[in-house]
């Protein structure tokens, strides 16, 4: 499900990424090579897929984790790697302005490649003035295609060889076709979710896979602001919440709290 097109397959890799963090804290010294090895294998099929999306995404996501870390443990590590990195690759974009290079350029800020930030844009605000149309409870699901049209410009409006039924944002998909309920709701899910589970990890003895499902949803999240909705991501998704939830629940039971004092004892 993830191969079939490059921006599924980035989404998916970052949506993963995290988790290699699990052999890098393990006190076995092949396991921190296997997740070296790994980390730099994955970083580089995800620059040769060429999102930009799915590139901004990991970045902003693992800097949410590196706070998250430094309210645990007091330690700013890594938020100055991360922070440095951010201003590595901030610069590789600023460098492109320049000095255009071969390797860099699906990064570039050049004219011949921002075609796809202004079509997402005519997109986006195509898709608000169709809110705006049955703003309460949408258009239905599904039902972004034909109903949009009016509100494009010549060039994407359909045709023999293609059709319009995104908006190129999810939560921007979600108010078109659920309406403010559906986004409140689907807002209300996610947020009180994140919140519950950044609170257990920061408050708990420590829980690295608990830690990396945050970063997993927190990425997905930001990759769906700017694209689609895919379902090799959105399985990771609902894993990752549904591992959260566990987790917290399974730190509730009356038995376990037993068994853990013990074990401290």
């Amino acid at each position: 499900g993830a191969l079939g097109n490059p921006n599924y397959l980035a989404v998916y890799l970052t949506g993963i990424f995290p988790f290699l963090g699990l052999f890098f804290s393990s006190t076995s010294r092949l396991s921190r090579v296997v997740s070296v090895v790994a980390s730099l294998l994955l970083l580089v099929v995800l620059f040769l897929t060429g999102s930009r999306s799915a590139w901004l995404s990991l970045l902003l996501g693992l800097l949410f984790v590196s706070i998250l870390i430094i309210l645990k443990k007091k330690s700013w590590r890594m938020f100055i790697v991360m922070t440095s990195v951010v201003a590595i690759v901030t610069g590789i974009f600023l460098f492109q302005l320049y000095q255009n290079t071969q390797l860099f350029h699906r990064f570039s800020l050049t004219k011949d490649n921002v075609g796809s930030v202004s079509t997402r844009l005519y997109l986006q605000k195509a898709g608000l003035q169709l809110f705006l149309e049955r703003p309460i409870f949408g258009t239905g699901q599904e039902l972004v295609v034909n109903n949009i049209e009016p509100y494009l410009p010549e060039y994407l409006k359909s045709n023999d060889v293609f059709y319009i039924d995104r908006t190129h944002n999810e939560f921007l998909d979600v108010l078109v076709m659920q309406g403010a309920v559906g986004f409140l709701a689907y807002m209300i899910f996610w947020g009180v979710l994140l919140w519950r589970a950044c609170r257990y990890y920061v408050r708990s003895s420590g829980d690295n896979a608990v830690l990396f499902s945050i970063a997993g949803i927190v990425i997905i999240h930001l990759n769906y602001a700017m694209n689609f909705a895919v379902i090799s991501a959105n399985i990771l998704l609902y894993l990752f919440a549904g591992y959260v939830v566990a987790r917290q629940k399974f730190s509730q039971d009356p038995y376990q709290k037993v068994v853990n004092q013990n074990r401290i004892l």
